[in-house]
């Protein structure tokens, strides 16, 4: 809890808080505290589907508990966790005895092989129904993983790099690393469902070779009014081991 901003702190309310999110059971109203009572301190799984890497040996996956997780995929133990900006305001909510489910980090995952981006594994990790946005961190090493491997995160407020971007909504389906044509790497991913715009926006994320964002590029169909673009597939029409073309639907049809 000390670790936290003044305004984290003013969303999660205490330390105890922090103490029951990191899986500390002794508040819990079965052990005469007055926090809800749990059947499992790992939040449930919905629709973020597992990512495995063969490089590290590990598991990933995001839950309902606030947290994408690491696991071992030998052994089970969890390596790390991480809380994504974007659901620390709903945090407390998860203490409630009044509690009905909510979505945290709903979102599917992916993560590059070494091959791919200069012996490093870089995750990318959308937040799916538990928030407009999507954030990345170098996961090389997920035994020793620290806030220094934190990449970046980009929501429509509250991001390290948007300030704000109303073309951002529910992204549903699996980001995609691709190769361009100009030789950068790049994340893509369509801007999702109930964006504020209401648009079908297809995003760039143009890397750097550390990770970190070089540019956002956005694609506008020009369709709006209740749009969104679901997830795209890339192609590469000359086998040349870069893309050259985007394909995505919309709401409306298109």
């Amino acid at each position: 809890y000390s670790n936290l901003s003044a305004t984290d702190q003013a969303y999660v309310g205490s330390a105890d808080v922090v103490d029951y999110i990191r899986g500390v059971r002794t508040k819990e109203q079965q052990y005469g505290g007055t926090f809800r009572n749990r059947a499992s301190i790992l939040g449930d799984i919905v629709d973020s589907s597992p990512a495995y890497v063969m490089d590290s040996d590990t598991l990933y996956v995001g839950a309902n508990d606030g947290m994408l997780h690491a696991f071992n995929a030998s052994t089970g133990v969890e390596l790390f966790a991480y809380v994504p900006s974007a659901v620390i305001p709903n945090l407390a909510n998860l203490t409630s005895p009044t509690y009905t489910h909510t979505y945290y980090v709903d979102g599917d995952i992916a993560v590059t092989s070494k091959a791919q981006t200069s012996n490093r594994n870089y995750l990318v990790s959308l937040l799916g129904r538990g928030g407009k946005g999507l954030f990345a961190l170098d996961v090389t090493a997920p035994a020793t993983f620290d806030e220094s491997k934190f990449l970046w995160e980009y929501t429509p407020t509250a991001s390290t790099t948007a300030a704000a971007d109303n073309d951002l909504g529910y992204m549903i389906g699996r980001p995609s690393y691709v190769k361009l044509n100009n030789g950068k790497g790049a994340i893509i991913v369509g801007n999702g469902y109930n964006s504020t715009s209401g648009s079908a926006v297809l995003y760039v994320f143009i890397l750097k070779s550390d990770g970190s964002i070089d540019s956002v590029k956005k694609f506008d169909t020009g369709i709006a009014g209740d749009n969104g673009l679901s997830t795209p597939t890339a192609f590469d029409s000359d086998n040349n081991g870069t893309i050259d073309y985007v394909y995505a639907g919309d709401l409306k049809g298109n």
